[in-house]
């Protein structure tokens, strides 16, 4: 009888130190997973908000030099973009090696909510400013139609616009450039 209780015992402990390094090998796994979800969704955090920027340059050069008001987003998405580069770069913060692997999981874990939060009250931000601007220069557009204000025609002059022209056309660039960069073959 006691036979039995010891080998149930020993079947037990192999059990639980089998679990053990199960939830081991699960935390690694996790963990080295971890800085590959965080280089992903910088990526499309800053494509999301690349294309923010040039939504705001295309709307100036497609509807005219009055929307240049919606260009003042472009300050807050250019943060969301500093933000989801970060993210790319930077991947999930420092780690202790010293450190349990649950501690090092929150810390990283804990570091990646707080840049996307970030990131989302920049761009919010930015769409607001985005989304306020082009509905105001819309009324007044339409009211200087109706009311003759000459709103319009003192908005921007015509060596403003061609300096307009060239900064979209830098920016574009350069944003272009960056996503190149970050591209990364697919190894094939």
């Amino acid at each position: 009888m006691p036979e039995t209780n010891s080998k149930a015992v020993e079947s037990t402990h192999k059990v639980g130190d089998a679990m053990v390094d199960g939830l081991k090998d699960y935390g690694r796994q996790t963990i080295s997973s971890l800085a590959q979800r965080d280089y992903d969704l910088g990526k499309f955090l800053f494509t999301a908000s690349t294309f923010a920027i040039l939504l705001s340059f295309t709307l100036v050069t497609a509807l005219g030099k009055i929307y240049f008001l919606t260009l003042v987003s472009t300050i807050w998405f250019g943060k969301s973009v500093r933000i989801a580069l970060s993210l790319v770069t930077d991947g999930a913060g420092e780690l202790n090696p010293d450190s349990e692997l649950l501690v090092d999981y929150e810390h990283m874990r804990r570091h990646i909510a707080t840049r996307v939060n970030s990131w989302y009250e920049q761009f919010n931000c930015g769409l607001i400013v985005f989304i306020v601007a082009f509905v105001l220069t819309s009324i007044f557009s339409i009211a200087d139609s109706y009311l003759n204000f000459g709103i319009t025609e003192r908005m921007v002059s015509q060596p403003q616009e061609s300096e307009l022209r060239v900064l979209i056309d830098n920016i574009h660039n350069l944003m272009v450039d960056i996503e190149n960069r970050l591209t990364v073959p697919d190894g094939d």
